[in-house]
């Protein structure tokens, strides 16, 4: 599961920008410290302040509503992890700190496994602070209460402005999310914000979900399909030998030599889309300011360090302009495409805005009975005969059955799980029958 964590700082464009990286990194949830506005349209829970937010931004539901909203932090299961995201702010006296600790601990004590991260404006030397101050040593005891492991590795700074740098966007999680694979790294992201994006990645073991994205399966070009190439690249293989199994696989093989001789396989590409509003220019434009950025950071104490600081700040501007304008442009392109096209681009862009969070699964033992034996009612069991017939008196497939199974193939339906496009399947069986049926 890949999480985003970062601070928005109550900036516009570090939420436009936010949603851009959503996309590109395919993120599963995103923890939020100081949103710039609630989305009330997507899976997203905050606490009674809204400056603590989850947002559950790809297919993952919340498997279970969030009950409490304390200040400081909320929860929510997801996965079958329980996810806190926490802010802390500064203004926050030591009592006032304590107190949301306390909250905080007793509400993780009693769930398992757990996962907590957000700004926590607290100094620690252990991970990577110049000193420790007070509210890192109430943290420090309050942690130590749970069975959590900081996940924090390195000395680069989650927070930096002007010269100024510390290390206060932390992330706990249960010492058996350890015990698998996991990462955890500090973004070189530009995110407008004065604070650096955190990605890191946790598995329970339980959820195959992420291995299902990806398949084995190979894909080609089929618009530059040259049937002559695949003829003359099937007849150049020699003759299959051995049991069925081997006949099988070795033909495949022949197939897919065949495929890559005569059109060239496609590119993995990006499953998200960007949103509608971004452009080449504003991502160069945000690869410029993070730039700037950093060489404001590092010439701080240089003579000429207003006037890189002021480069920076013209660069920030020029991406905000570029953002704002490039919204604005869209949507009136949007609204014109309407009244040309009721259900294409416009209707996608809205629908993905409206996407609302799924309804929890069923939790009632009896409804969940009630459900599956509906779904799928008990059959009379049948009984199957256990002989196996001979080799010999199965008839061998003829080329008139091959042909007819080979003409109910449609060249625009989807290809099995080998990849091989159907128009290469037919024109392959067509031009050397003898060769599958022999299979």
């Amino acid at each position: 599961m890949k999480i985003l964590q970062v601070n928005l700082n109550h900036c516009e464009a570090a939420h436009d920008l936010l949603i851009q990286t959503v996309r590109e990194l395919e993120l599963d949830l995103v923890l939020i410290a100081e949103p710039y506005k609630h989305l009330s349209t997507q899976p997203w829970e905050s606490d009674s302040t809204k400056k603590a937010v989850i947002w559950s931004c790809d297919k993952l539901p919340f498997q279970k509503a969030v009950n409490n909203r304390e200040a400081g932090f909320v929860a929510a299961w997801v996965d079958g992890i329980r996810f806190y995201s926490c802010y802390a702010p500064p203004s926050l006296s030591l009592e006032q700190f304590i107190d949301f600790l306390d909250c905080l601990t007793e509400d993780a004590r009693q769930h398992f496994p757990v996962a907590i991260a957000g700004d926590f404006n607290s100094w620690v030397v252990d991970w990577g602070s110049k000193l420790t101050n007070a509210r890192g040593k109430a943290l420090l005891e309050a942690m130590a209460t749970l069975d959590v492991v900081l996940l924090n590795t390195g000395e680069t700074p989650t927070y930096s402005k002007g010269e100024a740098s510390s290390i206060v966007d932390l992330t706990f999680v249960s010492s058996s999310l350890t015990r698998g694979s996991y990462s955890w790294v500090v973004m070189n992201t530009y995110t407008t914000s004065d604070h650096y994006a955190v990605l890191w990645e946790v598995s329970t073991g339980q959820s195959p979900r992420r291995a299902t994205r990806q398949t084995d399966a190979v894909e080609w070009k089929v618009k530059a399909f040259d049937p002559g190439t695949l003829i003359i690249a099937l007849d150049s293989n020699p003759t299959t030998t051995g049991s069925a199994e081997e006949k099988a696989k070795e033909l495949m093989k022949r197939v897919t030599q065949a495929c890559d001789a005569c059109m060239p396989r496609t590119r993995g590409m990006n499953h998200r889309s960007s949103v509608h509003w971004w452009n080449d220019n504003i991502s160069t434009l945000r690869k410029e300011c993070f730039k700037r950025k950093r060489i404001s950071q590092r010439g701080y104490r240089r003579p000429n360090s207003a006037e890189l600081v002021a480069e920076y700040k013209k660069a920030r501007r020029e991406l905000n302009r570029a953002i704002k304008d490039s919204k604005r442009r869209c949507w009136k392109e949007l609204i014109e495409e309407v009244e040309k096209d009721l259900w294409g681009r416009p209707y996608k862009v809205v629908m993905t805005h409206l996407k609302c969070q799924p309804m929890p699964s069923p939790t009632c033992p009896q409804l969940l009975e009630k459900i599956v034996c509906t779904l799928f009612p008990q059959q009379r069991e049948l009984i199957y005969s256990s002989l196996q017939p001979d080799p010999k008196d199965i008839p061998p497939v003829t080329e008139e059955e091959l042909m007819e199974a080979c003409n109910r193939i449609g060249n625009n339906n989807a290809p099995g799980l080998d990849g091989i496009p159907n128009i290469a399947l037919v024109t392959s069986i067509k031009a050397v029958p003898a060769l599958f049926i022999d299979t």
